[in-house]
């Protein structure tokens, strides 16, 4: 019997080592590139919530919110973030949901496994102030990033919508 020619053998061998890694690396790419995306997408919203938008606007906005009579409940009360009814400034952000609470207000950005937002809850020292942290929802505990600090009873918080 005749040996195959060398030329054949290689060809063989780099069909096979090709074949070989394609069928590795489909399965890799299908698990990495969307855990790829989640990573991008959850590191955008971070720096979002965190550096993009006017912490002030939205903390005097939420205040509103905890303490208009429209927006009270004593249970607790949750809106989509395309809410007509919501201010102009939290709809901006595009939140997923928000919910007032008789003692936080959550806006939440994005939800599910990799729950991220703003929550706006009484300032434990002093009467009359509201603390804007970032919240990563999914940990646990609950981890807060203080961002600012604003005065139920400022005049820019009274009477009119911040960021119109």
């Amino acid at each position: 019997m005749k040996r195959p020619p060398g030329k054949l053998v290689k060809a063989l061998c780099w069909v096979g080592t090709v074949t070989f890694l394609v069928a590795i690396s489909v399965p890799c790419l299908v698990v990495v590139i969307p855990v790829w995306k989640a990573v991008r997408y959850t590191s955008g919203v971070k720096r979002y919530l965190n550096h993009e938008i006017d912490h002030q606007a939205v903390a005097h906005t939420s205040v509103t919110l905890l303490l208009e009579a429209e927006y009270l409940d004593p249970y607790g009360k949750t809106y989509w973030g395309d809410d007509p009814s919501l201010p102009k400034a939290v709809r901006r952000l595009e939140p997923f949901y928000v919910s007032v609470m008789p003692d936080e207000v959550i806006i939440m950005k994005a939800g599910g496994m990799v729950g991220m937002g703003l929550s706006l809850r009484p300032t434990e020292d002093k009467p009359g102030w509201y603390d804007l942290s970032f919240a990563e929802y999914e940990a646990s505990p609950i981890r807060y990033t203080w961002l600012c600090s604003v005065q139920a009873d400022d005049e820019s918080a009274a009477g009119s919508e911040p960021g119109e």
